[in-house]
């Protein structure tokens, strides 16, 4: 009940009542893997070099669940900080889709996704493509309706 006046207990205003659901969740699969692969960039200069990379993120696209295998479809983004040969300094979004088994999953639940990229690097390739490395660890949850 919520009062209507905080020394008043007479007076209550309406009271609305619902089934709240909540989410118990566990753990129930932790990976880690290597991510290699060549992101289309535009022209670049032949002078150009890369700096570092950073602002690294995952974002997890897609599920599916055949037997006891769980694939997870997501995407690792990045973004180079480049130098041409006039000292410019400049930056290029790094998009890298993924794919990835997780097995022993009992596919007749919901599951919630964490994801993280670390330790990403990039090379130019070509005048067209950079070559993006990093590692991705993939968590999966098993989330439970409670009602």
């Amino acid at each position: 009940m919520v009062a209507e006046d905080l020394f008043c207990t007479t007076h209550h205003l309406d009271i609305e009542r619902k089934t709240i659901e909540d989410y118990c969740v566990k753990q129930i699969s932790s990976t880690s893997f290597m991510l290699n692969g060549r992101c289309g960039v535009g022209e670049l200069a032949p002078s150009t070099n890369v700096l570092a990379t950073a602002q690294e993120s995952v974002i997890i696209l897609s599920h599916a669940v055949q037997g006891d295998k769980l694939t997870v479809n997501g995407v690792c983004t990045a973004v180079a900080y480049l130098i041409d040969g006039d000292g410019l300094v400049f930056s290029r979004r790094l998009e890298l889709p993924f794919e990835k088994t997780v097995d022993n999953i009992d596919g007749n639940n919901e599951f919630i996704f964490t994801a993280k990229a670390f330790r990403t690097s990039a090379k130019i390739i070509s005048l067209t493509e950079i070559e993006l490395d990093g590692e991705i660890f993939l968590t999966v949850y098993l989330a439970q309706t409670n009602k």
